[in-house]
């Protein structure tokens, strides 16, 4: 396993911990998980072509992810239980934070 990832039997047992149930994710995505207010691993690296897929684990807050600078998306609103998806084609690194509470950040960094 690479830095960054997280594995899913660690994600259960978090998941579990703050009362939201696992979600099913396929093998070939990375998983970033809000959770307490942050975005949990807040740095992944994954290869282009990689989807990425956010869940809120939170019982009642919800979230976004947005990505500023040139080119700059954003996720709608996050609701407790749900989850984002986005496909990273392009090598870099992209930061982002959550719209409605801006210190939360994270980084997903694309390679070859």
């Amino acid at each position: 396993m690479k830095p960054g990832q997280t594995t899913f039997a660690a994600l259960a047992i978090l998941t579990c911990m703050l009362g939201a149930a696992a979600p099913s994710f396929a093998e070939d995505a990375a998983l970033v998980t809000i959770a307490q207010h942050r975005f949990v691993p807040a740095r992944i690296t994954v290869k282009a072509g990689t989807t990425v897929k956010w869940f809120n684990s939170e019982r009642r807050t919800g979230h976004s992810v947005r990505f500023s600078g040139p080119g700059g998306f954003q996720s709608g609103i996050i609701l407790p239980g749900q989850n984002w998806t986005h496909t990273f084609d392009k090598p870099g690194i992209y930061t982002y934070s959550c719209a409605p509470h801006p210190d939360m950040r994270g980084t997903v960094e694309v390679t070859e």
